[in-house]
């Protein structure tokens, strides 16, 4: 009955470890789905392809949340992590904010950060990298980014510089509207 009983709640842990397996591994498939759908987005064609792989392996990098007990687990370096991703949008165009919208529109705010203040709000550096972070994606538009948001479109310009002040204006008034 002993091995029997063993027998039993080795099957309940091994199911229980490959349940756990099953959910990381669509995790990392809703994950790969989101960035394929980023890369499709027309702002992304503008944005440098050597930061959006890195804000992509940033991203990745951070931890995840464990889907049991609901805590952020970090990933190794997770300090080293947060300041590349600080660099990063630190490097961004303050007027496009392109990156700023890539790390919106992957979640890692909502997804990444905020678990990690949650979660890790005793570890200063952590608190404060993120903080960092936090101070650059929520920056307000530039006066720049505000008059292409408010400028008219001339009728009589050429198509070229129309489809450039067009699309100026619709990034400028997407930072306003997040």
């Amino acid at each position: 009955r002993a091995k029997k009983s063993s027998a039993g709640g080795e099957g309940a842990a091994k199911s229980k470890g490959a349940l756990r397996e099953k959910a990381k591994e669509e995790e990392h498939a809703a994950r790969l789905l989101r960035a394929r759908e980023l890369m499709e987005l027309p702002v992304v064609h503008e944005i440098d392809r050597d930061l959006m792989e890195e804000l992509l392996l940033v991203g990745q990098n951070l931890g995840t949340v464990d889907n049991e007990t609901g805590a952020f687990v970090p990933m190794e370096k997770t300090v080293e992590w947060l300041h590349d991703l600080r660099m990063a949008l630190a490097r961004e165009d303050e007027d496009s904010r392109l990156a700023t919208g890539v790390v919106c529109t992957l979640g890692i705010v909502k997804d990444k950060l905020a678990p990690l203040l949650k979660h890790f709000k005793h570890r200063h550096e952590i608190v404060q990298s993120v903080m960092r972070i936090l101070f650059i994606v929520t920056a307000p538009p530039t006066d720049k980014t505000r008059g292409d948001a408010e400028s008219v479109l001339d009728p009589l310009d050429s198509l070229e510089l129309r489809a450039l002040k067009l699309r100026r204006r619709e990034l400028a008034r997407k930072q306003f509207s997040d």
